[in-house]
């Protein structure tokens, strides 16, 4: 486990502005229906992300989502993180690549008109090489 894992302004920007996105523009996914993943974003709002970390436009090294009528609370989402093993792994930083994220932020954002009501957004990333 992470012996450090501090909170990113950036990245609790960015994980609310995907919650809220997946809310406003209907849909849920880790590539918004632009064609965009969480590395570009990232970067566009200057989040220094590691240079060995993909490019291109739907890349996203760092982002994990959850949705649901009964994701209310966030220990519902943060129960289905620990229940689903790649996920699992990216939240307690069980593996080295996973373990060198040492940054978060999460997102929330609630519709009762969207699809699935409630959107999770938790990013981990590195901060740089």
């Amino acid at each position: 486990m992470r012996p450090v894992f501090r909170c990113n302004p950036i990245l609790m920007e960015q994980a609310m502005r995907k919650a809220k996105d997946m809310i406003e523009r209907n849909y849920y996914g880790h590539v918004d229906i632009d064609g965009y993943g969480m590395n570009y974003f990232l970067r566009r709002a200057g989040y220094p992300l590691p240079s060995y970390y993909l490019t291109n436009k739907d890349a996203n090294h760092v982002e994990a989502l959850a949705a649901g009528p009964d994701f209310i609370q966030a220990d519902a989402p943060f129960q289905g993180f620990l229940d689903s093993p790649k996920h699992r792994s990216q939240i307690l930083g069980l593996s080295s690549g996973w373990l060198a994220q040492d940054e978060y932020g999460v997102g929330y954002a609630y519709s009762p008109n969207s699809t699935y009501e409630n959107y999770w957004v938790v990013l981990t990333a590195k901060n740089g090489d």
